[in-house]
């Protein structure tokens, strides 16, 4: 008798606030995620960004909110390395705390295929001029992840001239800055990073980064040094001459990190 008295009493239709729930409610399939059920995503119910990072869609161009039927990646996201890294994948996803290089030059090479608004694009034009700075070593200080920029997920064409991952958005604080020395045989400096020394506040600045073809700007800093160290010693055991050095080099990772 209970049970009838309750189905007698549920209302003949969802009420309004329901039927809000629902529309807000959608289901999507991560692509080239193991799990094979579809993912449930609440929307929110606001139309226009607001807030402290409100730049990153009126300047940056990020997509507020994911249109009915697109699909983004986000497994990247996850992966601590990968063997894809030659190839011009992300290596691996930084994580806050993490102690990074950021090289200008390999950023510079994204910006010129995936250009974006806002002085946070090209952060070495508001560096120190006295020396120039090719690499610098900085700390992962924050991190915010953001849809893709509207431009590069709808653009026609290739995969690769396209943008369809979540943006990691990096606040980087420099820590170090190269070695250098006149007397040095290669033209890069050395292996190391000394502190950054300033009477100044400290030297900070963002970058974004997502799956795409380009080389890496963000590694980790031990791989950066292990790589420069491979390849010097790999030229220094062939006469000091680069030409036609071919070089294989598999990288392990120490003990104690993740």
């Amino acid at each position: 008798d209970t049970l009838d008295e309750v189905v007698r009493n549920q209302p003949s239709r969802a009420s309004a606030r329901q039927n809000t729930r629902q529309a807000l409610r959608r289901t999507f399939t991560d692509p080239g995620s193991s799990d094979d059920e579809g993912i449930v995503e609440m929307m929110s119910t606001n139309r226009t960004p607001t807030g402290d990072y409100v730049e990153d869609y009126n300047t940056l161009g990020h997509l507020f909110r994911l249109p009915s039927g697109f699909n983004v990646r986000r497994n990247w996201l996850t992966q601590l390395s990968s063997l894809d890294g030659a190839t011009g994948n992300k290596t691996y996803s930084p994580q806050v705390g993490d102690s990074v290089v950021y090289i200008p030059k390999a950023h510079y090479d994204t910006i010129q295929k995936f250009p974006t608004g806002g002085n946070s694009s090209v952060p070495w034009k508001t560096w120190p001029t006295n020396s120039p700075l090719p690499v610098v070593r900085c700390t992962v200080k924050d991190i915010r992840y953001r849809f893709p920029y509207d431009d590069y997920y709808r653009r026609r064409g290739e995969e690769d001239d396209r943008c369809t991952s979540l943006v990691a958005i990096l606040s980087l604080v420099v820590t170090g800055i190269p070695e250098f020395s006149t007397n040095r045989v290669f033209p890069w400096p050395k292996p190391e990073f000394i502190s950054r020394q300033t009477r100044s506040s400290s030297l900070s600045f963002e970058v974004s980064i997502f799956l795409n073809s380009c080389v890496d700007f963000i590694l980790p800093e031990n791989l950066y040094l292990w790589r420069i160290q491979k390849l010097e010693a790999a030229i220094g055991a062939n006469n000091n001459d680069p030409v036609g050095l071919d070089i294989t080099s598999y990288y392990n990772e120490p003990s104690g990190h993740s």
